[in-house]
């Protein structure tokens, strides 16, 4: 039940790292207007480090050998919703809706989700620049191009199809 929102981070998830270990639940949580890796070139340049040098990271960034368990949740103007790099974590009922915010600052477009194992994705609803980066989303057991949920003030989903699905 917590909002994430107007969030800006020089390296990954402007509003979520899951660092390599860890495990997070995230119930009923909106992220809106998060941007990440706003200094990852001077980070490059200071550190050697990179970390998704085309695209970005996500608002949630979920690095690998973590765990992540995602429900009911939504993810609208981040620069991405969704980096994750953990393995058949969970993300049920959630709303990826035009993550395409911005600094200019990574060559690539804006994503919605960049997971490696899409398995434990279920009845979400994406539409965006780029719905799923690898291409490893099940078409059958979600809701790709998914209509505008027109959503209130609070970024509650208006459109009936919506319904139960993203941050109530």
């Amino acid at each position: 039940n917590c909002v994430f929102k107007n969030n800006n981070c020089d390296g990954t998830g402007a509003a979520v790292d899951v660092l390599e270990g860890s495990s997070v639940e995230i119930d009923n949580c909106l992220f809106v207007s998060n941007i990440a890796n706003t200094g990852m070139d001077r980070i490059s340049q200071q550190y050697g480090l990179t970390y998704n040098a085309e695209h970005g990271s996500g608002a949630l960034t979920v690095f690998p050998g973590s765990v992540a368990t995602v429900k009911s949740c939504t993810f609208t103007g981040n620069w991405n919703g969704v980096d994750d790099k953990g393995g058949k974590n969970i993300y049920r009922g959630c709303i990826f809706w035009q993550n395409n915010a911005g600094d200019g600052s990574r060559p690539g477009r804006p994503y919605e989700i960049d997971i490696l194992d899409a398995s434990g994705v279920t009845n979400c609803w994406l539409n965006g620049d780029i719905q799923d980066l690898r291409g490893t989303l099940s078409a059958d057991m979600n809701h790709l191009e998914a209509h505008d949920p027109q959503f209130d003030e609070t970024f509650v989903p208006r459109a009936a199809e919506y319904s139960g699905a993203g941050y109530r």
